[in-house]
Order: structure tokens, then C-alpha cells, then sequence
């Protein structure tokens, strides 16, 4: 494998996601997958989770990585979807509409590369990060992935201003 590699990102992206969700939701129970190569459906049913998502059977959708967050008797999910080239206004749509079906809690696309120049343009010259919302309160945050320090780099995630976990929502 390819140590540049997309699936190569996938262990580290992995451990990342679990600490990062770790330290917003310090009480629940926090698991991460690889689940790239499983239909979240599956994965759902698999890991006996099934019930928590009443439309489980229509999320036809293959995730990166998958986050789950337990925390009494709510569950909520969230995703991430690696890039090894610069992120692009398709990668936004395809996470998007991955977001849209599931509504998961946390959203992340991210890449080494961090955003391709048109995208960047997009967001932030034109200001329309509207693009990246898929509820309520929710919106897919990019971000640059740093090798080295195995996590991403915090002054690189747009929109700035991070998350507001759903158990803490008005």
C-alpha cells in the first residue's frame, strides 16, 4: 500500500476521530470504524445499532470512517471522508449527500492537500459556506489532514467556529 495512499489515512483518521470525540463528549461511549468498504446500512446492522436508526435500511451510503456516539439511550453518528488530493466542490456533494440521508452529528472531508483552489474561492472569498450545511445546525467541515502529527490541522477547518454536539442544542 501506497504510504500516501487514501486507505493509508484510514487507521490514523480512525484513532484521530476517536480522541477528537472523546474530548467533546467525555461521558458517552465512543466508538470509530474503518467502514469504507461496508454500505452504512450493514455496518448499522451489523454492530447491532440498527434501532437507533429507524431509516438505517435506506442509508445506501459507503463512509470512510464512522463515528458513533452513545450516551444513554441516544445514539448519533459521525462521518469522515478522506481525500488524497485536494478537496473539490464533487467531494462537498458526495459527503453532502451522504450527510443528507443519515443527518450525522459530525461531518469532516478532509485531505493533505487541504481545499482545491476553486473550492477555496468558493467558501472563502465568496463566503458560501451554505454549501456544506445538511440540517439544522449541521455542516460539513473541511480540513487539511497533517501527516506528522496524525490529526488535522486546526487553523485550516472551514467554517471556522467547530461543533455544537446535538445533546447540548436548543
Amino acid at each position: 500500500m501506497n504510504p500516501r495512499s487514501e486507505l493509508a489515512l484510514y487507521g490514523d483518521v480512525r484513532a484521530w476521530l476517536l480522541g477528537y470525540l472523546r474530548g467533546i463528549h467525555p461521558r458517552a461511549e465512543i466508538a470509530a470504524y474503518d467502514t469504507h468498504h461496508v454500505q452504512l446500512s450493514a455496518f448499522l446492522f451489523q454492530e447491532r445499532l440498527h434501532e437507533s436508526f429507524p431509516a438505517y435500511a435506506a442509508y445506501e451510503i459507503k463512509v470512510d470512517i464512522t463515528g458513533v456516539i452513545r450516551s444513554g439511550s441516544f445514539t448519533s453518528l459521525a462521518f469522515v471522508e478522506c481525500k488524497i488530493g485536494p478537496i473539490t466542490l464533487r467531494d462537498v456533494g458526495q459527503l453532502l449527500g451522504y450527510s443528507l440521508v443519515a443527518q450525522p452529528e459530525l461531518s469532516f472531508l478532509i485531505s493533505p492537500c487541504g481545499l482545491s483552489g476553486r473550492l477555496t474561492t468558493l467558501l472563502l472569498t465568496l463566503g458560501r459556506s451554505d454549501i456544506l450545511t445538511y440540517g439544522k445546525g449541521l455542516i460539513i467541515q473541511t480540513a487539511t489532514w497533517n501527516w506528522g502529527r496524525k490529526g488535522i490541522d486546526l487553523p485550516s477547518l472551514v467554517p471556522k467556529g467547530g461543533h455544537v454536539p446535538r445533546s447540548r442544542r436548543s
